[in-house]
């Protein structure tokens, strides 16, 4: 997961311990090429080859906590510890550098000293030695220098950097899981088919309502589920990045962001594909459906965001979903109209309603729909059958007036069948009643069902640093 990420230091400890001789030096070999690349990577190992310990570019070496080394690994530190040694042999086994380590401490009687009373006095020589040695100098001395020269300081990157840096990060890594972006990326497309195949042209005449909550529901699930499981998957990585000064609002604004672009495609898929192959008769109002089905999507975005805040694995921030999902379909208004809802004696399935965005964004398409134009053809059509009751194809098209003569027995039928067919089509008055609501209170709530579980998320990732 690390990795993913490019990050620029990882600490690894004893990477190669339990692993065969083989695969330790494969692993050396593969942690010396990521350093090519630019990643700083601190082990800590133990007994390793001189294969292996020539991998290192560089050691730390303690002595009861304090440092007695930091410098270049070979043979610069085998050296150091063995003053007077220069042989092939002495420099060609590693342990030789501890050895000289611990037979300095035993000359200087380091070792009689008590490990509990006088642990403070232990590796004091050559805490002592490493001050007056030029790696000292080199590797401690001269830096620092030049820190206080540049007059760096301690700050930790502004939020709008960090935004940006996390959000590339985060895109890289969503870019890279191929498969399971693919597979969020082909749901879209798959469930239009569906939805499309599931409603012919005539039955969507008769129904439009149910394809709309059709359409609500799936953008929901869209954001519900690409947000599921992105913050408890990297719970550890956040917690040890938010002790490195990580902000919390670019954290989750760079989750959103990038799931957001996400939301977009699947949205513009969803609505796109079922328009091609089921024209929905919106007209020039279909891009203010997708808007609706797009903020629809981010809702459930944010609420996958705050399902992963709460959840303490993966599994169980998908076992959430059903839980989250299912009061959205139950009493969105597409089993059971707000207006039905609103005129039962008990009102908790209306209020409970008035908390979900389905309802919202279906009560709004269905307004649009209404409102729309395209209908008066489909109800003049309904309306064009003679008084046999059979339909004549010359006369599609036309309005009552221009088939029968004026107040004749089938002009008057003919009207009655459009002024039904008419008023039947207005089916925000039917499924909500007096409890229409305004567009501007719609976008309202959508509004709020995206940003109150984003600012409960930061609520909740608030508290944890106080853990």
């Amino acid at each position: 997961m690390e990795l993913l990420a490019t990050p620029k230091v990882i600490f690894l400890d004893e990477p190669t311990s339990g692993l065969s001789a083989v695969d330790t030096k494969m692993v050396m070999k593969q942690l010396k090429e990521l350093t090519e690349n630019g990643i700083t990577i601190i082990i800590t190992i133990h007994q390793p080859s001189i294969d292996n310990y020539k991998f290192m570019d560089n050691q730390i070496i303690l002595s009861y906590g304090k440092l007695a080394y930091y410098g270049a690994t070979y043979p610069n530190s085998i050296e150091y510890f063995n003053p007077n040694g220069d042989s092939e042999k002495l420099i060609n086994n590693p342990d030789n550098a501890l050895i000289g380590l611990d037979n300095a401490e035993k000359r200087v009687g380091e070792d009689k000293l008590d490990a509990k009373k006088e642990r403070n006095k232990k590796g004091l020589y050559w805490k002592k030695q490493y001050k007056k040695s030029k790696e000292h100098k080199e590797f401690v001395t001269d830096r620092e220098s030049k820190k206080s020269k540049k007059n760096l300081k301690n700050i930790s990157a502004s939020g709008f950097s960090q935004w940006l840096t996390l959000t590339a990060r985060y895109m890289r890594i969503k870019l890279k899981d191929i498969a399971n972006t693919s597979i969020l990326l082909a749901q879209a497309p798959l469930i239009a088919i569906m939805i499309a195949m599931l409603f012919s042209e005539s039955d969507y005449i008769n129904m439009p309502v149910t394809l709309f909550f059709v359409l609500a529901i799936s953008a929901i699930w869209f954001g519900t589920i690409n947000a599921s499981r992105e913050i408890v998957a990297e719970k550890a990585i956040f917690e040890r990045e938010r002790m490195s000064g990580v902000k919390l609002l670019p954290y989750l604004m760079s989750k959103f962001i990038v799931l957001s672009l996400l939301c977009t495609l699947q949205s513009v898929a969803l609505v796109g594909i079922v328009q091609l192959m089921l024209p929905l008769g919106f007209a020039e109002a279909l891009w203010e459906v997708l808007l609706l089905v797009f903020l629809t999507s981010l809702g459930g975005l944010s609420i996958g965001l705050l399902v992963s805040t709460l959840a303490k694995s993966q599994a169980q921030a998908l076992g959430l979903i059903p839980l989250v999902l299912l009061p959205m379909i139950i009493f969105g208004g597409g089993m059971l109209s707000v207006k039905q809802m609103s005129e039962n004696e008990n009102k908790f399935a209306y209020f409970m309603s008035q908390g979900t965005p389905t309802k919202w964004a279906l009560e709004e398409i269905t307004k649009i729909y209404v409102e729309g134009a395209d209908k008066r053809d489909d109800c003049r059509e309904n309306s064009q059958i003679v008084w046999k009751g059979e339909k004549n194809k010359k006369y599609l098209g036309k309005s009552c007036s221009d088939i029968y003569e004026d107040k004749s027995q089938e002009f008057v039928a003919c009207n009655a069948r459009f002024d039904s067919c008419i008023e039947s089509r207005k089916f925000n008055k039917a499924n909500y009643g007096e409890h229409q609501s305004k567009t501007e209170l719609v976008y309202m709530m959508l509004a709020i069902f995206i940003l109150f579980p984003l600012i409960v998320v930061l609520i909740i990732l608030k508290g944890r640093d106080n853990l």
